[in-house]
């Protein structure tokens, strides 16, 4: 899509927003409504825009058939219904401030996207610890709708028998849940001496006992060191030994993603510091809910 120069000379204001899921879009929509005039443009790095990211967990399950339903709208429903311009697969590398630009890698190489006005609205990553073996073949991250497709297809087309999810908070949870339903054994590996450890004592007894009723394994207190396999994930290794040598899922916390680089210095995109950081496409996140299927 032709973007016009934002900025003075007779053109409207633009507003900029990196990211286009929940926050992201919320911000677009409502400043369009309150400033109908406005031109919003708004850069999202994946393929889709405002979908539930947390029904994952049942498209993955099979209780939502398409990863389709998921999404709640098109990027052509924002244009005709909202007026707000979306840009997927659009990654910003870089802001330069005084320049009042943002470099972004499109599907057509990387380019200056200019504005007037600018929101951030790119999420959060999920943490996992530097641990050996995160890039084997069958050990996953769980965040976006590619990620859920990435999964679904592996359970699809490599049938699976056994996961091990690292984490036993709301995600971990819900995944033992997800995994059971697709009839494989499910083993969740927790750090704490409980499952759902921001809850009562009294609740997670009662959780934990219907991971039992349910044929799951729960190792707790058990801290996860790394993976070992050889191209594929086969093991999961713990401060306790080995663990199943089959392969799972990572369930852990998330960190603010950190800033997209600031223009400075004798460059406009200045790549020193916290620079393109997460935010590359040449950097593979790491991740919450991430996982090994065998």
């Amino acid at each position: 899509m032709h973007l016009e120069e934002a900025g003075g000379g007779g053109m409207r204001e633009r507003l900029l927003v990196i990211g286009g899921v929940a926050a992201g879009m919320s911000a677009a929509s409502a400043a369009k409504r309150v400033k109908p005039d406005l031109e919003v443009v708004v850069l999202e790095k994946g393929a889709h825009i405002s979908y539930g990211a947390c029904s994952l967990p049942y498209y993955i399950s099979g209780d939502i058939p398409r990863i389709e339903d998921l999404v709640v709208l098109t990027p052509q429903e924002a244009e005709e219904t909202r007026g707000v311009k979306v840009l997927t697969r659009h990654e910003a590398l870089a802001i330069d401030l005084d320049r009042g630009e943002v470099l972004g890698r499109t599907p057509e190489g990387e380019k200056a996207i200019p504005f007037d006005r600018l929101v951030l609205a790119t999420g959060g990553l999920p943490i996992v610890p530097p641990w050996s073996g995160v890039d084997l073949e069958g050990v996953f991250t769980l965040r976006t709708l590619e990620d859920g497709t990435a999964i679904g297809r592996f359970i699809e087309e490599r049938r699976p028998h056994r996961v091990v999810i690292v984490g036993g908070g709301y995600i971990g949870m819900e995944m033992s849940e997800a995994f059971r339903k697709r009839g494989l054994e499910v083993v969740v590996v927790e750090k704490m001496d409980r499952v759902l450890g921001t809850m009562d004592r009294e609740i997670t007894e009662v959780v934990e006992r219907e991971l039992a009723s349910q044929g799951m394994e729960l190792h707790k207190e058990t801290s996860v060191e790394g993976f070992g396999g050889d191209g594929r994930v086969r093991e999961v290794l713990t401060d306790r030994g080995e663990l199943c040598g089959r392969y799972g899922p990572l369930g852990h916390r998330g960190a603010p993603k950190q800033p997209i680089g600031r223009g400075g210095g004798d460059s406009p995109w200045d790549e020193g510091g916290g620079g393109r950081g997460w935010a590359s496409a040449d950097r593979r996140p790491r991740g919450l809910r991430s996982g090994g299927l065998r």
